[in-house]
Parts: structure tokens; sequence; C-alpha cells
């Protein structure tokens, strides 16, 4: 009786797990990551971070590259905050007992980059329940615009959205984003960056400009000085929302801030936009 063939193994088409993980360590605290090459590939991380090399110690600062579909933002070039110099560096090298890459700023914390990790593998962040949480939501989507990730993009959206509808807006956090991004036009359809806009313009619009004010502290400071064309939008908000018949609250309510709804076509604003310089979170 003949015995059934196989195939020689060295034949056999490979899955797309069947390469391994890839060793990430992000932060100082080197905290270890372990993800799929296909995870990683259905992003634009190894566009920004190019592929791992087998030259030891080899750094490099991350680049912009090319444009994706349905993005607000291609990868943006992390820079320093807290008023110390920037690390910003990319290390790439295979070794057995060494990460293929080291990510290290205060954008590439640890607790946000398992946020975009647990999405890669069907698990969605949680809605925050205090203002460290949602410094690290918005850490994760500051990468979610640098690895093109949408999905992730909107969610965040949303999370954020769902503690706004226990506590007040803070003020310092578009700032933050602003400071992250830019202020430049382009940046200003960015979902994220037009949701604080709109929940801001609501609670000004219900709390009034002095109680506003007396809960963040930086915001007179933030229209007397400096040059900041974002002003005119916020305004051109305060304004719609006093319009409104009835004022609708931005936390409550279908998410209308997706990169759906802002990009349906190509637009300047998915060229590259930068990240620059803050003082102090």
């Amino acid at each position: 009786m003949a015995s059934k063939r196989f195939p020689p193994s060295n034949v056999r088409k490979n899955n797309k797990y069947s390469r391994q993980t890839i060793h990430i360590s992000v932060g100082r605290s080197h905290d270890p990551f372990h993800v799929h090459y296909a995870q990683l590939e259905s992003t634009a991380f190894f566009e920004v971070h190019g592929k791992p090399t087998s030259q030891q110690d080899h750094s490099r600062e991350t680049s912009v590259v090319d444009n994706r579909e349905q993005t607000l933002s291609p990868e943006p070039a992390i820079k320093a905050e807290d008023g110390e110099a920037a690390v910003d560096q990319v290390t790439t090298y295979q070794s057995p007992t060494k990460p293929a890459y080291h990510l290290e700023n205060f954008v590439y914390e640890p607790a946000a980059f398992e946020v975009v990790v647990n999405w890669l593998y069907n698990q969605r962040p949680n809605k925050p329940t205090m203002r460290n949480d949602c410094k690290t939501l918005l850490r994760a989507y500051v990468l979610a615009l640098q690895y093109r990730i949408t999905g992730l993009q909107n969610e965040l959206v949303d999370c954020i959205r769902q503690y706004h509808r226990d506590f007040n807006v803070t003020f310092e956090d578009l700032t933050w984003l602003i400071n992250r991004i830019s202020e430049e036009p382009t940046s200003h359809i960015i979902p994220m960056m037009r949701y604080f806009i709109d929940q801001i313009a609501f609670e000004i619009s219900t709390q009034g400009f002095t109680e506003f004010s007396r809960n963040n502290i930086m915001f007179e400071t933030f229209l007397s000085e400096g040059v900041h064309p974002i002003r005119v939008v916020l305004f051109r908000a305060i304004a719609d929302v006093a319009r409104a018949d009835p004022r609708r609250d931005p936390a409550l309510g279908p998410n209308r801030w997706t990169v759906e709804d802002w990009v349906a076509a190509p637009t300047p604003a998915q060229n590259s936009i930068d990240i620059i310089d803050i003082d102090e979170e």
C-alpha cells in the first residue's frame, strides 16, 4: 500500500504569522514588546522606522515617508518636551539578546505604545478614568497618526469623548496637541484637534467665559499672547454653538470626529506635519 506523500517543508507556503516576532523596547525603562511582523506591516511602522537591519548599534532618527489614503498626518518627527533634549532615536539591529528597535522619546511612552500594540491584536483602548489616562491616550493618538492607524485614531477620539461625559475638558490638552503636531491650518482638520475645539466651545458657551477661564488658567494667556492661528477656528466654533438650537454636547451622541468624516478626499493636511518642541507638558 502506497504511503501518502507530504510536500517538503521547504516548499510549504508560509502563513502571515510564520515570521518571528519583532522585539521592540520602548522608553527609558526599555519596556519590551514582542510584536508579529504581520501586525507591524499592516501599519506604517516600517515606513517610519525602517526595516530591521543586521548592522549592530545602528542609530538614526525617524524620517518622513510616503502618504497613505485615509490618513490626516503622515509620520511626524517627534521632538522633546518638558524642556529636555530630544533623544528621538530609533536603534535598529538584530541580535538574539537585543531588541530590533529601541524607541525613546516623550511620546514613545510604554503605556502609550501598549495601546497601539493592543489595537494590533484586536484589543480596544479603555475609557480613561483619570487625567493621566487621557495623557496616555493622547500620546497613543500621536503614535496612531505616525503609524497611520485610522481605526485606532477614531477609537481614541471616542474614548476621550466618553471621559468628557463625566469630567470637564482641560484646555491644556488642546495646547498639548497643538504643540506636538502643529498649529498650521493643515492640522486644523485632525479629528482629535477638531473635537477638542468643539468641546471647548460648547463648555465656554454653557459655563461662561469667566468660569471656564477660572478652571483653565492658561486660557486667557493663549488668547492674548503670541500668534495662534487656531484662535480663529475656536471663535468660529463658539459662534456655531451660540447659533445652535438646541446646543449639543460633543461628548454625547455619535462620534462625528472620525478620519472618514474629515477626509472625504485628499487634502493638504495629508502632507507632512512636524511635531515641534514644547517647554513643558
